[in-house]
């Protein structure tokens, strides 16, 4: 009996030691304890993932301010066109819905590998920066420049060749004066010559057209601005010198007949 016994406390030994009975009996027992250092690698990857996230809502963020501070300038700043603020407009508003459904991608990421694919869009997918702002920026220059040298309320030329006629038929040399508007309208017109087209050149740029022909369009407009600015100076101390000489001759002509 007591071999037997011995038998078959032997054989259940054996049969518990094979790997099937012994995967069997474990298999309702808890799982063993992540170890530190995995919860710790874990923790490291979450901390690593919501910086990322923190700082790609910060560039969006600024990106919105950047879109409303372009609003605002459409609205009070300058004189773009109707035509050309709706389409404006059109660009900001898409800009920002697409940064908005972006950001809320980025949120939903649980992993770097995520968020490597996803927050580099925020730049290549928008270019705030790099394009829309500065097209928004040459458009309401050019057309403002165009504005000014057309727009009847700031028509000094018209005034001040008004004023060097009446002096002119009333006696006075206005040589000088007259000669002063035609620089003036020289200016004038070589400024409206260089901000005029820059605005249709540069309004339908978008990201995908960055770095060609984006870069290139941009900075030509911005060249032909910056001479325009140079023109519209001129035509303003033209005018000036228009003033004086006009003053100078209706002041000597006076002398002249006091004589």
């Amino acid at each position: 009996m007591i071999n037997k016994t011995i038998t078959a406390a032997v054989a259940l030994s054996l049969v518990l030691a094979l790997p099937g009975v012994a995967m069997a009996q474990t298999a309702d027992e808890p799982a063993p304890d992540r170890t530190v250092a995995e919860q710790t690698m874990d923790s490291q990857r979450l901390n690593i993932v919501n910086r990322i996230k923190e700082r790609a809502q910060q560039a969006i963020d600024r990106r919105f301010e950047t879109i409303d501070r372009l609003r605002t300038a459409l609205n009070e700043r300058g004189h773009a066109t109707a035509g050309h603020k709706a389409d404006l407009f059109v660009d900001l508003n898409e800009a920002e819905a697409g940064l908005r459904t972006l950001s809320r991608e980025i949120q939903a990421a649980t992993t770097v590998d995520q968020l490597r694919v996803l927050v580099p869009k925020i730049a290549t997918d928008f270019r705030i920066y790099l394009v829309v702002a500065p097209k928004i920026r040459e458009v309401i220059a050019g057309d403002t420049a165009v504005w000014v040298v057309n727009n009847p309320g700031t028509k000094a030329y018209e005034r001040i060749s008004a004023a060097v006629d009446r002096a002119n038929q009333a006696g006075y040399d206005v040589t000088e004066a007259q000669a002063a508007l035609q620089e003036m309208q020289t200016h004038m017109s070589k400024a409206e010559a260089y901000a005029g087209p820059v605005p249709n050149q540069v309004i339908d740029l978008g990201a995908s057209d960055w770095e060609n022909p984006a870069k290139a369009l941009l900075r030509q407009g911005r060249d032909k601005l910056l001479q325009a600015r140079d023109e519209l100076r001129a035509a303003r101390d033209s005018a000036r010198a228009a003033v004086q000489a006009l003053r100078d001759a209706i002041h000597d002509g006076s002398t002249d007949l006091a004589a």
